[in-house]
């Protein structure tokens, strides 16, 4: 039976705000949208309603790992330095541990709204929560080593995982962890397999010195960790760049530093993290000419261990604040419509169209903006301070956690 939903406004992505929206939905996917609430099952008056959130990048084993983020007086915090500190914390966690943090981790983004996430994840641990849990993901198996003694070993144990059948709306993905990490030879057989890629790129320019002269800060954290053999390293970030072309789609983690438009025709996104770039202070963000060069630019959390939370929103909300040249609709695609597109599902979620799925998050008007005319303006409105205090969240048409039906509201 379909029931509607009306809001103060309601942001498809795809066409203009509707002010005083409403949706309607049957079977989990939207059948209606329009601007005439009279007829609404449930009225979120001081709500706006916007697609699901679609985080493209983070890590849910790390979700247990806060004390690691660099205090302010610690920052900048050296990127080789702060990994050493990552491989510490995973070498002292046991297994119970992690599938306790990729628990947090998947509790923490359901409840702040993300319908679909990708995860990189250390030995895939995370595939058997995601597949339980009501939202749209893809597990991307983390490969990495310089070793060519290893490589075999490393890609069969990758090779058993990815052939594994899917379960649900879970996929398969493979992420060879970054180019000072992962030996060539382990990228390419990962571009070949006819799986979807994610890869740490272009995060640091200590990356790009190694990759060119073979010297810099990664020399020293390679040796300390006996794992320097120059040998296997790509030449370049533009070699890189080609041996992932092979892929069916990609996404490139971070992106800070690349040089380059996309290639043509593209099935490369980048995910930038605004919250962890800022951590690192790395130079401003080339937000606006990734967009302008042809870029599909999605949203990331990263991982608790650079972020104080999960919360895709809250980088939209500094993203608007930091970067007032991109326009708040922007922001809200990049954080919704960009990222189901960066993992293929475009075609089923990221924007409120006839026939996609309703995942939609409702998200509370404070009542300092509700009571002004500034509730008029749907790009003031949108990604203003206090809005989303209070979530409901929608996946597959069915009310996740909190359900306004029962609220009344």
């Amino acid at each position: 039976m379909p029931f509607r939903i009306a809001a103060r406004w309601i942001y498809p992505v795809s066409s203009s705000p509707l002010a005083w929206g409403c949706v309607t939905i049957e079977q989990g996917k939207i059948i209606a949208l329009s601007n005439n609430p009279v007829q609404a099952d449930i009225r979120l008056d001081n709500f706006v309603l916007i697609p699901g959130l679609v985080n493209a990048h983070t890590h849910l084993d790390l979700s247990d790992s806060a004390q690691i983020i660099p205090s302010a007086e610690q920052t900048p915090a050296s990127l080789p330095q702060w990994l050493l500190q990552v491989i510490a914390h995973r070498r002292q966690t046991t297994l119970p541990q992690a599938q306790r943090a990729i628990q947090l981790g998947l509790e923490e983004s359901l409840r702040f709204g993300v319908t679909g996430l990708c995860d990189v994840s250390a030995g895939g641990l995370s595939y058997d929560s995601l597949s339980q849990a009501p939202i749209r993901s893809l597990v991307c198996y983390e490969i990495l080593g310089l070793n060519p003694q290893r490589i075999n070993e490393t890609w069969q144990r990758c090779s058993a995982w990815s052939q594994r059948g899917t379960i649900g709306i879970t996929q398969r993905g493979i992420s060879p962890h970054a180019p000072y990490s992962t030996h060539r030879d382990l990228l390419m057989r990962a571009a070949s397999t006819g799986l979807p890629l994610t890869i740490h790129l272009a995060e640091s320019l200590e990356e790009q010195t190694l990759l060119q002269s073979h010297q810099g800060e990664f020399v020293e954290f390679l040796r300390t960790l006996n794992v320097w053999f120059p040998e296997g390293l790509c030449h370049s970030l533009e070699e890189v760049l080609r041996i992932l072309e092979k892929a069916p789609r990609v996404l490139l983690a971070h992106g800070n530093y690349l040089q380059a438009p996309p290639p043509t025709p593209s099935r490369m996104s980048v995910v930038y993290c605004p919250r962890t770039h800022a951590l690192f202070r790395h130079h401003r963000y080339p937000l606006k000419e990734y967009i302008h060069q042809g870029w599909n630019v999605a949203l990331g959390t990263d991982s608790r261990a650079s972020n104080p939370d999960l919360d895709l929103f809250a980088e939209m909300q500094w993203l608007a604040r930091n970067y007032p040249e991109i326009d708040p609709q922007t922001i809200l695609q990049m954080g919704t419509l960009n990222g189901a597109k960066a993992l293929g599902w475009d075609h089923v979620c990221g924007s409120m169209e006839i026939g996609k799925a309703a995942d939609l998050v409702a998200l509370s008007i404070p009542s300092t903006v509700s009571d002004s005319t500034a509730v008029n303006d749907p790009n003031f409105l949108l990604l203003h301070e206090g809005v989303g205090d209070y979530r409901y969240i929608l996946f597959n048409g069915t009310w996740r956690g909190e359900n306004p039906m029962r609220d009344n509201t």
